[in-house]
């Protein structure tokens, strides 16, 4: 992909790689399973904290292997110190 965002679009006739209708930026990947390199997931969150400004650890498991992983999303509550 480029900078533009060229490499998204499928040419081939199959469509945008996004099913969802979800439309990237530039420079955007996917998550990829550590184990078996797939990009589908399934997401068990736990409760979602009522203050979104807090930092909170999000889970998901792969679809193909259920190899589990977690993206802990930063919040306003948390300092580069204390990330490092």
């Amino acid at each position: 992909m480029d900078t533009t965002g060229q490499g998204l679009i499928d040419n081939t006739g199959r469509g945008n790689r996004y099913p969802t209708g979800y439309i990237p930026h530039a420079y955007t990947g996917d998550f990829e399973c550590k184990r078996c390199k797939g990009t589908r997931f399934k997401c068990y969150p736990q409760s979602v904290p009522g203050d979104r400004r807090r930092t909170w650890t999000w889970e998901y498991v792969c679809a193909n292997c259920g190899y589990g992983m977690a993206l802990t999303v930063l919040g306003d509550d948390e300092t580069k110190e204390q990330r490092e």
